[in-house]
């Protein structure tokens, strides 16, 4: 009241921020959630569950209007949340413009080399113990599990690479990741520098459930659903199987280990030698 506000902004609802929301809709002020998380419509109800608890702080919070950053948070609020006001707005706390050129050069001066390569950037978050959804997000050691798979394809290829972008969370930090996973000068544990340079220098992104997988979509790189155990499908995408027909796609998914070693291969293949044929 003492400020008068033409409007409030906010990216959560969580914790002291709850009241926030409440408190602006009971004065009349201008009230926009703009959710640091994306948000996907659910495809089945365990999805429906914990998706839309996890929207409940968000995306379909107390404050009057949300931003709506893409397709599929408007899918999402018209299915979980029908009655909740929303402004179509494009990515505006993810999804910035990213440097091609500034990629390149990234990646002249990090991989030096100029033969044909292929650059996975593994993008997943990693939850802390205590987190509280169990089918659409990964256990810690369903975590450990994906990055294993994919650091044995990409050691057994001399034209790829693997950069994991870790982001430390409570009682597993960089110095437990590295005891528990064997990095090289092909696996590489990579913290440094924004997201949107990393964006920049990579082919593939892996993920099994976060906004990265959005943010990539974006910027017209694609991605690669794994983890889990393949028990959930963040968003539609090209399923990769042994035997089954491959063409290019912006989103494919891997349910296993033999799947994912299969599909990386199509997909490195129709890259570097430049056929989707392969």
């Amino acid at each position: 009241r003492r400020l008068s506000p033409a409007a409030v902004f906010s990216a959560g609802d969580r914790l002291d921020d709850i009241f926030l929301g409440e408190v602006v809709s009971k004065l009349g002020i201008f009230g926009m959630m703009i959710s640091h998380g994306s948000h996907v419509p659910p495809k089945g109800e365990l999805e429906k569950v914990e998706w839309g608890e996890h929207g409940k702080l968000l995306i379909a919070s107390h404050y009057p209007v949300s931003a709506a950053q893409t397709p599929l948070a408007q899918e999402f609020l018209k299915m979980m949340a029908p009655s909740k006001r929303s402004i179509c707005t494009g990515p505006l706390l993810w999804g910035g413009a990213v440097d091609r050129g500034r990629g390149v050069a990234l990646r002249r001066d990090f991989f030096a080399r100029t033969d044909p390569y292929f650059v996975i950037t593994h993008a997943g978050t990693p939850k802390s113990p205590r987190a509280a959804r169990f089918f659409v997000q990964e256990t810690l050691d369903e975590y450990l599990q994906s990055l294993r798979g994919l650091s044995e394809v990409v050691e057994s290829r001399n034209d790829t690479y693997l950069l994991v972008r870790f982001r430390p969370v409570w009682g597993f930090d960089d110095k437990v990741i590295q005891s528990l996973i064997r990095f090289s000068d092909k696996v590489i544990l990579f913290m440094q520098g924004s997201f949107a340079d990393t964006l920049s220098m990579s082919d593939l992104i892996v993920s099994f459930s976060s906004t990265t997988i959005e943010e990539a979509l974006q910027y017209y790189i694609p991605v690669l659903l794994y983890g889990g155990s393949g028990r959930h499908r963040y968003l539609e995408a090209q399923e990769l199987a042994p035997g089954a027909l491959f063409r290019r796609a912006p989103a494919y998914y891997a349910s296993d280990k033999d799947s994912l070693s299969y599909g990386l291969d199509k997909i490195i293949n129709s890259v570097v030698d430049g056929s989707a044929s392969k």
